[in-house]
């Protein structure tokens, strides 16, 4: 086994789920709030939110605060 294959299967297994794959996207325009990315992908913010979630443990997007709200973007390369 290569020793980066466990490095990339879980991002991969990310964006291989339509809503996260379409929410990753969207961050290519800029960094959005949870309530306009759920807006764009048609789920509900909670739902949102959870793919988020799993988009920022994978490296692949990170987020910002600014007062109450949380913004999104996509992490830059390394």
């Amino acid at each position: 086994m290569d020793r980066f294959e466990p490095n990339i299967a879980f991002p991969a297994s990310l964006i291989g789920e339509p809503n996260s794959a379409r929410i990753l996207m969207a961050l290519c325009g800029g960094e959005q709030r949870v309530g306009s990315l759920a807006q764009i992908v048609s789920a509900s913010p909670q739902a949102a939110s959870n793919h988020l979630a799993r988009l920022v443990s994978g490296g692949l997007v990170c987020a910002g605060s600014d007062g109450r709200h949380r913004y999104y973007r996509r992490r830059a390369r390394r």
